[in-house]
């Protein structure tokens, strides 16, 4: 009897240990299920990386999160929209899963609106839950006892949840992966005070993989954090050709006109697509759904597609990407406003990329200081190629053309940028800087071609780099007459008229010298057709000033022929003959014919150099018909000119 009273008392005990760890798990449970649905928590396979592509990126990746180490550290990744940073988010957590190491995973921007950081720290005390049972039982025991818990403060949550059950974790030399994607979207300031602050404080060798737009308020809050590292890699730029035409080159062998692109049609997509594989993943979308793909890419590349511009999944698309990231701007702040249409604008304007220093000594004149341009940078920088505030020597690079293209002439008010304006207020600026710095002190050898010297006798061309000037006055001399031909006239005021007479006319012979040896000769054959059509071509240039421009363009371009460089004398020997040709026709004098008949002579050479023989031809005859119509008024001079011309 006693055997089986304590059989039967040893069952009981069974019975209510078993009632009561049942009941206990059933607690557990409900308490878990008060935490927020982890939408957007799972990543996604078909969303990885291409085989072979970010193989640099992935591999630091991979280093970092096996590097020994008995703290948590967070790695950012911070690059512009549409650079496949989920790309990489969703390859580390399959690696991770893989192995073993994937805590948790979230992707804020595959949700949108109903994804919030309640979510994702959801997300990772179900991730730690599922590590082991003791875990589980101590997330959910306080959750059971609190359940004020499961809707606090991610905060609290941290440190009354996370904190106390990562303790029971045992260092096995295994890393925890938890993936963060679209940070920016999460617009949560405790969640970067979480990432700030607390993630030092879990014992164990936890990893955070975060990815973000490089927005301002986000890269202050995590600036100088020893737990934090940064990728070396950038994900736009050149430096991303390969992957990208890997990228291509794999979505066109899924399809039936994949073969029919030519490879230089496929070589030039691929630096149309300036590194950025959003806008070649939205070209490739586009050309499935197009009647003649081929035809429609080469449109596309060369711009001149307009089912490209109006296609919603195509240039509309990117433009909405666009406007969601500048609607995020203090467009009621009107220094905002102000800082953006000059600095912006001038961004989308120059012909080549300006660092910030050389654009700030630019607009000096206009007041604007490299402060300002660096904050606005900075607020901008999603829609920038890898800027960085802290080296102001590095050229400001948008993220892509379409983005100009989307600021130029399709945006909205108030992101629309008139080009026409900007490209007069750097006319203005170019030119006010050549007038005080473009001299002997800032470039020595100016004043090569001066002097008397003749076919027999042509000066030599010193070549410098271009580092040997500032930035801002090498930009200047190169494109001023490009910034001055796009200006619109009601743009360009009487002082603007009077400044371009006094620098580009009077200064061209300084101009020309100092593009020729820097590199390549301005070319200023556009300026004189702006003129003519210009209200105030007359007020501009006389007959003296007329003829001291075509004596710079001739002697410039015969130093460049003689040099080897014809094709590039081209523009400049024509435009010397095509006035010389207009001042023959008001004066008669020896001088003007015999000036007229070198400046053919020069252009028959420079078309020979470009192999336009027929063209050469027809000029060396023309200058041929002069010299033999003038040797017959003065045969001394003509005859010894006919024979130069024929030689």
């Amino acid at each position: 009897m006693s055997v089986a009273g304590r059989d039967f008392y040893h069952n009981q005990n069974i019975r209510n240990i078993y009632q009561t760890t049942n009941s206990m798990t059933v607690d557990i449970n409900e308490a878990l299920r008060r935490l927020p649905n982890p939408v957007g928590s799972s990543w996604e396979p078909s969303q990885t990386c291409l085989h072979g592509t970010r193989v640099l990126h992935l591999e630091e990746i991979s280093s970092w999160i096996h590097s020994p180490s008995s703290s948590a550290e967070a790695f950012i990744i911070a690059s512009s929209a549409g650079s496949g940073k989920t790309a990489i988010a969703n390859t580390v957590c399959q690696e991770a899963h893989k192995d073993g190491h994937l805590v948790a995973s979230f992707f804020f921007k595959q949700t949108g609106g109903q994804s919030t950081s309640r979510s994702m720290m959801a997300a990772m005390i179900h991730g730690l839950c599922a590590i082991n049972d003791k875990v589980r039982r101590c997330i959910g025991e306080a959750l059971f006892k609190d359940i004020t818990l499961a809707y606090a403060p991610i905060d609290r949550q941290f440190e009354e949840v996370i904190l106390p059950a990562c303790k029971l974790l045992s260092p096995d030399n295994r890393p925890f992966v938890v993936t963060i994607d679209g940070l920016d979207e999460a617009r949560d300031p405790l969640l970067l005070n979480l990432i700030r602050d607390c993630i030092p404080l879990l014992p164990l060798p936890f990893r955070f993989l975060l990815t973000t737009r490089p927005e301002k308020s986000i890269m202050q809050h995590l600036a100088n954090k020893p737990h934090i590292r940064y990728s070396s890699y950038s994900l736009v730029g050149g430096d991303n050709r390969s992957d990208l035409r890997r990228y291509i080159e794999s979505r066109l062998s899924t399809t039936k006109y994949g073969k029919q692109i030519p490879d230089d049609l496929l070589a030039d997509f691929v630096v149309k697509t300036e590194g950025l594989f959003l806008w070649a993943a939205t070209v490739l979308n586009h050309l499935d759904r197009a009647f003649e793909p081929v035809d429609e890419l080469r449109s596309i590349v060369y711009a001149s597609s307009e089912h490209w511009r109006e296609d919603v999944d195509g240039t509309r698309k990117l433009d909405d990407l666009y406007s969601t990231i500048l609607s995020k701007q203090k467009w009621t702040d009107t220094a905002f406003v102000a800082a953006y249409r000059r600095i912006m604008g001038a961004i989308v304007t120059v012909r080549e990329p300006l660092s910030s220093h050389g654009l700030a000594l630019l607009y000096e004149p206009d007041g604007l200081a490299l402060s300002t341009i660096e904050e606005l940078c900075t607020a901008l920088q999603p829609l920038l190629q890898n800027y960085d505030p802290k080296d102001p020597q590095k050229p400001i690079h948008i993220l892509h053309l379409s983005f100009r293209e989307f600021l130029t002439k399709r945006a909205p008010l108030p992101y629309l940028l008139e080009s026409a304006e900007n490209h007069a207020k750097l006319s203005m600026l170019s030119l006010l800087l050549i007038k005080s710095d473009l001299n002997h002190h800032s470039l020595p050898l100016l004043g090569y071609t001066e002097g008397d010297w003749d076919i027999h006798n042509i000066p030599n061309i010193p070549s410098v780099p271009k580092e040997i000037i500032s930035e801002h006055l090498w930009y200047a001399t190169r494109f001023v007459v490009d910034h001055t031909v796009e200006a619109a006239y009601d743009q360009v005021g009487s002082t603007h008229m009077a400044l371009i007479r006094e620098v580009i006319f009077a200064k061209a012979r300084m101009l020309l010298e100092a593009t020729a040896s820097l590199g390549t000769v301005i070319d200023m054959a556009p300026l004189r057709k702006w003129f003519t059509d210009s209200p105030n071509w007359n007020q501009v240039l006389d007959l003296p000033a007329l003829q001291e421009f075509a004596k710079s363009l001739y002697d410039i371009s015969s130093c460049l022929e003689d040099a080897g460089r014809g094709g590039e004398a081209l523009p400049a020997a024509r435009e010397a003959a095509s006035i010389r040709r207009q001042l023959a026709t008001v004066d008669s004098s020896t001088l003007a014919q015999n000036t007229l008949s070198l400046s053919l002579r020069l252009v028959s050479k420079c078309l020979m150099a470009r192999k336009q023989y027929q063209d050469a031809l027809d000029s060396i005859k023309e200058a041929e018909s002069i010299s033999r119509r003038m040797a017959q008024v003065n045969s001394t001079e003509f005859q010894l000119r006919l024979v130069q011309i024929l030689r």
